[in-house]
Parts: structure tokens; sequence; C-alpha cells
């Protein structure tokens, strides 16, 4: 996490043509589940039927496999968005789209 508050201070975060973080480089599994900061297996097991979903729902648990990286959902400086509502229907948690 400190590197991402590094480069948003710096102001050298990637960024795309229409001037939005594209933080992928920083938002993937290896960045999110060091040792210090996220547990993924923790992550799975808490988030099983999130936001009143369906029990068996968990986006941390995705029949993508390892296509998707945490920074396609979990935005930083915008608006996060559950990817898995491009096909399925789940309640996403409050300012999410």
């Amino acid at each position: 996490q400190v590197s991402e508050l590094m480069a948003w201070t710096s102001d050298s975060y990637p960024m795309d043509g229409d001037m939005l973080a594209t933080g992928k480089e920083f938002a993937n599994e290896e960045f999110c589940a060091r040792p210090e900061c996220h547990d993924m297996n923790e992550v799975v097991a808490n988030t099983w039927g999130f936001c009143e979903n369906e029990p068996d729902e968990n986006p941390h648990s995705s029949h993508q496999d390892l296509a998707l990286e945490c920074g396609d959902c979990h935005k930083v400086h915008e608006k996060s968005t559950l990817v898995c509502n491009d096909c399925h229907n789940m309640n996403v948690p409050e300012g999410w789209e």
C-alpha cells in the first residue's frame, strides 16, 4: 500500500488516455494479498453471500479463474464496479456500481 500511496502523492499513478487511473499494475493479487495486507483465503471466506446475495455467490471465488484482478472491481479514485454484474445481477455494496 505504501507504493500505491507514493504513486498517488507524487502524481505518477498510471492513467489512460481519458486520464482515468489504470491502477491494475498495483491492484492485483500479488500486490493486495501480501502478508501485511489481505489474506485471500480470509477474503474469500468472508464474502460468500455478500450484500444479502445468494449464499453461493462470491466475487472473490469467481468462475473466471485468474482472469480477474483486484483492480478490475476495486478502484481508488473512482467508483468501484462489480465486474460480475456484466453478466449477473448481484447486489453491490453502498457506493459501488
